[in-house]
């Protein structure tokens, strides 16, 4: 085990030397950067190891500032958030390579963010980050038939046929209303346990619920 922590000690160390300094030019780069180094922090912040929790810490800062361009290239679906339910199945969709590459952006972001705040806060429960995060809306999409189209054909049917939802933060109530158990994928899923509880989200997206 010790020789598994020393390999991922030094290996996050070599990733963060390297990109720290590199000079990325593409949306893909940086949303590559910043899972990788978000990977690492969940190791290093959660393992136990104190030599990595060190590192790990040193590099929160580091973290923020690729999510904060992440943010910068993010596209946060204003326009669909206002719309109302029935409303934002109407609209045409997006090409499916561009849907999922922006999902995955606005995903990254809200994960990385909360389990950032979340290790913080075990930290430190009196902490107040200066920067807030969450003073911002970042919005998320749910639906679970969209994430898991395999192809333009699958998503373009799948927008038409099965419910979405646009999710600002952690806001899951319109979902929750209108939505069914089967929407729900395994990144939504982490957080309707935080929000509704383990137990009352296992019923929620039950099979004897899904056609509720």
């Amino acid at each position: 085990m010790h020789m598994v922590m020393r390999a991922i000690s030094n290996n996050a160390h070599e990733f963060v030397d390297t990109e720290a300094s590199r000079v990325t030019s593409t949306p893909i780069e940086k949303l590559a950067r910043s899972q990788v180094l978000l990977l690492y922090q969940i190791i290093r912040l959660f393992d136990g190891d104190i030599t990595l929790r060190a590192q790990g810490e040193r590099d929160i800062k580091l973290l923020k500032t690729w999510l904060g361009e992440l943010c910068r290239i993010r596209e946060n679906l204003g326009d669909s958030a206002r719309l109302e339910y029935l409303s934002a199945r109407e609209q045409s969709p997006v090409k499916w390579e561009n849907w999922i590459f922006s999902e995955c952006v606005r995903r990254t972001i809200i994960i990385a963010y909360a389990i950032v705040g979340l290790y913080e806060l075990l930290k430190d429960p009196g902490c107040t980050d200066a920067d807030n995060p969450w003073v911002y809306a970042h919005r998320w999409t749910l639906g679970r038939y969209l994430w898991e189209a395999c192809s333009a054909t699958e998503f373009q049917r799948a927008w038409n046929e099965n419910s979405h939802f646009v999710i600002t933060n952690f806001t899951l109530e319109n979902f929750i209303e209108n939505g069914k158990g089967e929407d729900v994928d395994e990144f939504a899923e982490i957080f309707l346990h935080v929000y509704m509880g383990v137990d009352a989200a296992r019923e929620f997206m039950a099979p004897s619920n899904q056609g509720r």
